[in-house]
């Protein structure tokens, strides 16, 4: 007998995204029957979100953020709302909910991150898109670092705007205002309280009672009330989240001012001699002639001495130099989230400043060449 040859099987050929598909659809119908099978109670979801947004003065105080715009008629336009920490508790308390965020692309000037909501039970789903700018103002591109932060930040509030599509607002407006009122606390506990904030500005964010005063509108700190704490409560949270800076809310760009708007600004602009001239040096003077005196022969020009020219030529950057290190000292500031007046108090300190230079801008050339290995180390004392 012969023996029969075996027809070669045909391998069959899965295309792998259809099964990624798959699986993440199985994946997703499991969670959903599992979402009708343990419906959530509402009843028990704001009472354990209540029990968590009050569950330390910390806590409340990061659950709501403030921001404040001035319009052009001069009036200003108050933002708030609830924080990406609010959100998160309610989203775990809330239940049946699928949530997150990613980076979806990294262009030349902006980073674009989404943030998704899926309520599984009732078959809801959120998404949201934010961009940030990821260039200065001057059109210098952030640093690796740099960027990453920002993703992050962008990240946090994509979630928080696809979470706000989910959970009923209803549900969210009454925790946040419970979160208000615990961070606010009472009559009794004003000065506690006052002095906690402002403590946090002066230590955590390097911005001194004078400014805060001012950004309040108050002329001591016995006329903070507890709106103001409230106040003071929403900005930390929305410097903390990336909604805001620090020289945004506390050093406002004048009106005015024209395209002089701060660091970023001064960026690619030429060095101005000035600020090569080191602080102790003295103006030297030739000496004048006599009235009626006529010098003894033809003018000569003075050889310089060399231990001044020498001098002289050490401290001498270039415009390039210039530029180069006030891009890298804000990026600085940026990444380890410093302010300005920290720097400033510690140039002044260190004797690298006059105290009218009361602007990075002003600062010598070469006290911004020292500034590039010394913010790091400003941030962590002032953290």
């Amino acid at each position: 007998m012969s023996a029969e040859k075996e027809s070669p099987q045909a391998l069959e050929v899965v295309d792998s995204s259809s099964a990624l598909a798959a699986i993440e659809r199985s994946s997703i119908d499991q969670q959903v029957a599992t979402a009708h099978q343990f419906p959530r109670s509402i009843k028990q979801f704001m009472a354990d979100a209540k029990d968590m947004v009050t569950l330390d003065l910390e806590t409340a105080e990061g659950c709501f953020y403030r921001l404040e715009r001035k319009a052009k008629d001069g009036t200003v336009k108050v933002i708030e709302g609830p924080s990406v920490r609010l959100l998160e508790i309610a989203a775990s308390c809330y239940g049946n909910i699928r949530y997150g965020s990613r980076v979806i692309a990294i262009e030349e000037k902006f980073v674009v991150t989404q943030g998704v909501a899926h309520d599984l039970q009732r078959n809801v789903f959120s998404s949201s898109e934010t961009r940030r700018g990821i260039t200065t103002s001057s059109g210098y591109r952030f640093s690796a670092d740099m960027i990453g932060v920002t993703a992050n930040a962008a990240c946090s509030i994509a979630k928080r705007n696809a979470l706000n599509g989910i959970v009923p607002r209803v549900y969210v407006n009454q925790l946040c205002e419970l979160a208000k009122e615990t961070a606010r606390g009472s009559a009794k506990t004003l000065t506690e309280r006052r002095t906690r904030a402002l403590a946090y500005f002066a230590d955590k964010l390097g911005v001194k009672m004078p400014k805060v005063l001012a950004k309040l509108g108050r002329n001591g700190i016995e006329e903070i009330t507890l709106e103001d704490i409230e106040r003071m409560n929403g900005i930390k949270t929305a410097i903390k989240e990336g909604d805001t800076t620090i020289d945004e809310e506390f050093n406002p760009k004048p009106e005015g001012a024209g395209e002089k708007k701060g660091l970023s600004d001064l960026i690619g602009k030429p060095a101005d001699p000035k600020d090569d001239i080191p602080m102790d040096s003295k103006k030297t003077e030739s000496p004048a002639t006599e009235q009626g005196a006529s010098p003894p022969g033809p003018p000569q020009a003075a050889a310089p001495e060399p231990a001044k020219e020498a001098k002289s030529a050490k401290l001498k950057y270039t415009s390039e130099q210039r530029q180069a290190f006030l891009k890298e000292c804000e990026e600085l500031m940026l990444s380890h989230s410093v302010s300005e007046s920290a720097i400033l108090k510690w140039a002044l300190d260190e004797k690298l400043r006059l105290k009218d230079q009361d602007q990075l801008s002003t600062l010598p050339t070469a006290t911004l060449d020292a500034l590039r290995t010394v913010i790091p180390n400003v941030a962590s004392k002032t953290q």
